[in-house]
């Protein structure tokens, strides 16, 4: 079986060790597929900017499965590959404690203002009264999306004096107020404008689809407490960014921290000059060990029923 990789530098070397040593022909590509003999190949594996869609399908006439080295499949057309009976393998969870562990480090970011501290500092400035904030212990955080990285949040938050609530409509009362990642310590909310009003922190850990575009839009900022904080580490079509942004500007919301972008990277530069936003380059999943994980549990997961 022939599979063409795309992204090669993106995807870990163990990876495409496992396919040569199961005997499958490897050929390489970048992620612009439109000049691609894509009729040769059996399998493709990629990871974010390939982009799999109809008129790829289309070309691809013996393609039988596609290996997704992440999480989301929001770059696969999931229902056409449904319709050709075409596998569709990737590694979910594979990046949970990384996106877990950036989102506590952006909560922390953003109650205690590091980004602005240290511009102000390399600047030769040092005016320690205009860094007076919030420390974490008391506060309620509203975490939307009870999946394995809100999960791991709570765990790692949990050794704090706060609170959490959730909202995940997928999930039961007892899957997640019996969650041992939390210590029992969290409430269970089945309606989102609830927990929004009550949170401090609002952390956002959904997928990217029709009924998750835009779950936080000016409704939601409008009935958020004034000092609260907005992380979104999912991806940037949740959030409704102009909203975010007027919010911000106008200080009716404490700060936010934002992983990912409704455009990346982000050119906007109401948003990028804002002095109470923390913005890192969709970096949450880029660990060393994430990185492998993601590749090779896609890799796996595929080998478990295709021989070359």
């Amino acid at each position: 079986m022939k599979v063409l990789i795309t992204e090669k530098k993106h995807l870990h070397e163990d990876s495409i060790e496992l396919l040569k040593k199961k005997g499958f022909e490897l050929d390489f590509s970048e992620p612009d597929l439109s000049g691609v003999k894509l009729e040769d190949y059996d399998v493709l594996l990629i990871r974010t900017y390939t982009k799999v869609d109809k008129g790829v399908l289309n070309r691809a006439k013996k393609l039988k499965a596609v290996i997704r080295a992440g999480v989301g499949l929001d770059n696969i057309d999931v229902e056409e590959c449904k319709k050709r009976d075409i596998r569709i393998y990737h590694s979910p969870g594979s990046n949970a404690n990384a996106v877990a562990s950036h989102t506590v480090a952006l909560i922390f970011a953003v109650l205690r203002k590091i980004a602005k501290a240290d511009k102000h500092v390399r600047e030769g400035k040092w005016d320690r009264e205009e860094f007076l904030s919030h420390e974490l212990d008391d506060k309620v955080i509203g975490i939307v999306g009870f999946g394995a990285i809100g999960k791991l949040v709570a765990k790692k938050l949990s050794g704090f004096d706060v609170d959490f609530l959730a909202y995940d409509p997928y999930l039961t009362k007892e899957q997640i107020e019996d969650a041992e990642e939390a210590k029992r310590r969290v409430k269970k909310l089945d309606d989102l404008h609830e927990l929004i009003r009550k949170s401090d922190i609002i952390t956002i850990h959904v997928p990217l689809m029709p009924e998750t575009r835009y779950i936080i839009g000016e409704k939601e900022f409008k009935i958020m407490k004034p000092h609260a904080i907005l992380i979104n580490t999912s991806r940037g079509g949740v959030v409704d960014e102009k909203a975010l942004i007027e919010y911000l500007k106008k200080d009716k919301l404490y700060g936010a921290g934002l992983d990912v972008f409704e455009e990346e990277p982000p050119k906007n530069r109401e948003l990028l000059e804002l002095h109470n936003v923390v913005l890192t380059p969709h970096t949450a999943a880029m660990t060393e060990q994430a990185h492998r994980n993601m590749s090779v549990q896609a890799v796996e997961s595929f080998l478990k029923d295709f021989k070359a």
